[in-house]
């Protein structure tokens, strides 16, 4: 009984964290809602309530999926969470530069940097566990939109 205990707690902790790294960010960031509507967006731009929406709901597989790593505790994993902390931390970053500093160049040099990192955080996953690559999979669709998102309006601007 006392296992399961100890693997069930990464999980907590890795969902609860990686939803308060995503909500920090936001309150860094000013009001989201207000700027996103007043932004000149591109063509297929959702509504700003989505984001709202499905990013607590990406935090949340990708806490899960590192969780599913961490457990493994092998060389590999160990290598996995360095990468994934590297993308949290470039995640972090990305609201504030392009909402919060309305430097949405930089936000955009940002975001492809994170499109590379999640992209090689899922070729480890691939290999360490399926699970984990699936659930991560999503975040990386939704940033490679927010990156055409993200060079729509900076052409726009």
């Amino acid at each position: 009984m006392q296992n399961k205990k100890n693997k069930f707690v990464p999980f907590v902790l890795f969902v609860i964290g990686t939803e308060l790294v995503g909500y920090i960010s936001s309150l860094l960031s000013g009001d989201i809602s207000q700027k996103y509507a007043q932004l000149n967006k591109p063509p297929f731009s959702p509504a700003g309530q989505l984001f709202g929406i499905v990013w607590p709901i990406l935090y949340a597989g990708m806490g899960i999926a590192v969780a599913i790593v961490y457990n493994q505790n092998t060389i590999e994993s160990k290598q996995a969470l360095k990468w994934y902390f590297m993308q949290l931390s470039v995640n972090f970053f990305w609201s504030i530069l392009f909402f919060g500093l309305t430097l949405h160049w930089v936000a955009l040099l940002v975001l492809v940097i994170l499109d590379i990192l999640v992209g090689y955080l899922l070729a480890i996953y691939f290999k360490i566990n399926k699970l984990s690559f699936w659930l991560t999979l999503p975040y990386l669709i939704w940033i490679l939109f927010a990156t055409y998102l993200n060079l729509g309006i900076a052409l726009l601007k």
